[in-house]
């Protein structure tokens, strides 16, 4: 499983999780979380996200 940050606008953070594949179709499933404030604090976010 991994993820990713990606900047929304000057003041948010879209942090990107990739989970595993839906068993009966096989499709690709992420889960999105916007995060209000600064990078490290989307860092903090994805860290948690990803455990």
């Amino acid at each position: 499983m991994g993820g990713h940050i990606c900047k929304r606008n000057t003041d948010a953070w879209s942090v990107v999780v990739e989970l595993p594949r839906d068993p009966i179709s096989n499709k690709r499933r992420q889960k999105w979380v916007t995060v209000n404030g600064t990078k490290k604090e989307a860092e903090k976010e994805l860290a948690q996200l990803e455990t």
